[in-house]
């Protein structure tokens, strides 16, 4: 009787063990699901709020010394775009130093067609153009083939013509007359193109006429400062319709 009695009562002890140990690998069961769900959802995200395979909207410069930033101590008019669009916006910029619009238009394709990611492209050419006596038709079609060109493909084209400089040290009046023609010609006539901006407008001078404002030129009155570069990039933040 007390053997039976025994075997009965470790019987019992030995069940409840295993139920004890049953409930605490159901219960770390459960809690591993539960962080491996915590982990599942936050290891896409980073500290931005982007998951890390996001990839941002592409945005494309295409130009000259000027998109380059030429005159500028510091930042450019990249940087500044790129703060007011924000991480889920990336900007790349294709500028080349002395560039015309011809070899703009010659590398379009290696430096923005190509990689096939592009959403938006500005364009902002010209100014080498008229400085080295390219006919102004000529710059005209080299420009309206571009657009075209970035149009075909879909892509939102963001047109800036070309800054006053009216005291840079070898400006005529034959120049002005040329910057004057394209820039008509590109507010007025160019073909898709999405958003014009004018930025001749936006930085001569009221109070000379065809110049830049003094607070942002570079140095010699044809490239700009910081602060010019900055109002670029403000400027053409709000002339255009910003969808990723």
């Amino acid at each position: 009787m007390l053997i039976k009695t025994l075997l009965t009562r470790n019987y019992l002890y030995l069940l409840i063990l295993v139920l004890l140990i049953s409930n605490i690998f159901f219960a770390s069961k459960s809690a591993l699901c539960c962080a491996q769900k915590t982990i599942n959802e936050y290891a896409g995200a980073d500290v931005g709020g982007l998951a890390n395979d996001f990839i941002p909207t592409q945005v494309y410069i295409l130009g000259d010394s000027l998109t380059v930033g030429f005159g500028s101590s510091g930042s450019n008019m990249v940087d500044k775009l790129s703060s007011m669009l924000g991480p889920a916006w990336e900007i790349r910029n294709r500028g080349v130093g002395r560039n015309t619009t011809a070899q703009m238009f010659a590398r379009l394709d290696r430096d923005i067609l190509a990689p096939h990611n592009a959403r938006y492209v500005i364009v902002w050419g010209g100014t080498n153009d008229v400085y080295q006596n390219v006919p102004p038709g000529e710059t005209e079609s080299n420009l309206q083939a571009i657009y075209t060109a970035l149009h075909n493909e879909g892509i939102k084209v963001v047109s800036v013509n070309i800054p006053p400089s009216k005291l840079s040290p070898t400006w005529t009046q034959e120049i002005q007359n040329t910057v004057d023609e394209i820039n008509m010609w590109i507010v007025n006539s160019a073909q898709n193109i999405d958003f014009k901006v004018d930025i001749y407008k936006a930085l001569e001078n009221p109070g000379m006429e065809d110049s830049l404002l003094p607070i942002y030129h570079g140095g010699d009155f044809l490239h700009l400062n910081e602060s010019g570069y900055f109002f670029v990039g403000e400027s053409i933040y709000e002339a255009v319709d910003w969808k990723p």
